[in-house]
């Protein structure tokens, strides 16, 4: 992986010498420098190519995710919005700027956001699940059941999902379900539900 790395890396710089004022060849680089964990150099090409091409929406969503990384969730909001405005069809972007109002507190507009990416992309999972996390913190259990099924129904290996929807049939009573649910997760390799249900005598 790390030979992988250092090739990239070396290819990058070469393009980067060919085309020293190419947005694409600082973006690259800083999918090079994010890549070995050199965030403070990946923002620094994020936001030369930005100056070299003020519509380059991934690039803005790139340094968004590492802004969103590093817990700066105004940043993020910001980024992210930007590449909102550059291409509205930008689920990712949607639901990454939701995952960043949640942090901050602001649920409503991360249900918006989390919404707007499902419009976008009926099969994205993760924001199902996002947004199920969301219903799920607010005591809403039936939403957040509905979201967590359709996540697990685009990806049948969402442990995550089968494990907070088992959180979500105990806060409802239904211990049967939930076990069967962490049951699933436990499979999948996610047993923290089961075990402590199994301690607590609520599952077999």
């Amino acid at each position: 992986m790390k030979k992988t790395l250092f090739s990239l890396m070396v290819l990058i710089c070469l393009a980067f010498e060919l085309s020293p004022k190419s947005a694409l060849a600082y973006y690259n680089r800083g999918i090079a420098w994010g890549s070995k964990g050199n965030y403070d150099q990946a923002i620094s090409n994020y936001t030369k190519a930005i100056e070299l091409n003020p519509k380059y929406a991934l690039a803005y969503y790139n340094r968004g995710n590492i802004w969103l990384d590093r817990s700066d969730y105004n940043q993020a909001i910001s980024d992210y919005t930007k590449a909102i405005e550059l291409n509205p069809k930008y689920a990712l972007a949607y639901n990454n700027r939701g995952i960043a109002w949640r942090n901050k507190g602001n649920h409503d507009q991360a249900i918006s956001d989390y919404t707007k990416a499902i419009e976008l992309n009926p099969k994205y999972a993760l924001a199902y699940y996002n947004r199920g996390n969301i219903w799920l913190s607010r005591g809403d259990h039936n939403q957040a059941i509905s979201d967590y099924t359709r996540a697990i129904e685009l990806n049948s290996e969402d442990a995550p999902a089968y494990y907070n929807r088992g959180i979500a049939w105990r806060s409802k009573g239904n211990f049967d379900r939930a076990c069967l649910d962490w049951k699933k997760a436990c499979v999948l390799g996610f047993c923290e539900g089961l075990n402590l249900a199994i301690e607590k005598g609520r599952c077999m």
